[in-house]
């Protein structure tokens, strides 16, 4: 569900894309947050969570592409979910999920067992 409602506008670069949910797990609005390069992008906390809180969100699942095809999460990718994870805690903004999506031209869309955070498949 998700992964139909993220589209990947520009396949060559990270782009890191956070879904706003309300209460009920529903969708309220998808945002871009950072376009970065081939092999990287730059993401705060500030950027994830200001949506959030504007738009009144309860939730919010961040996901970001690896143009590279390479589904698995680096250890950059762990830290910036661990920090999230920290502030959305502090600001009662749960992070749910942190998901990786690889390329358009990927025989598959995205992996679960690329899921960053492990709670989410209990």
């Amino acid at each position: 569900m998700l992964c139909a409602a993220y589209s990947l506008t520009y396949p060559h670069q990270e782009t890191l894309w956070v879904v706003l949910l309300d209460r009920k797990n529903h969708p309220l609005f998808r945002i871009m947050v950072t376009k970065g390069t081939l092999t990287g992008s730059l993401v705060s906390p500030r950027e994830v969570f200001t949506p959030a809180l504007l738009a009144g969100a309860a939730t919010v699942i961040v996901a970001h592409n690896h143009p590279s095809g390479d589904p698995s999460p680096s250890s950059a990718d762990i830290q910036v979910t661990r920090a999230l994870k920290d502030a959305g805690r502090i600001l009662n903004v749960e992070l749910t999920d942190h998901i990786i999506v690889l390329s358009e031209r990927s025989d598959k869309t995205t992996y679960a067992e690329c899921r960053i955070i492990p709670s989410w498949r209990r």
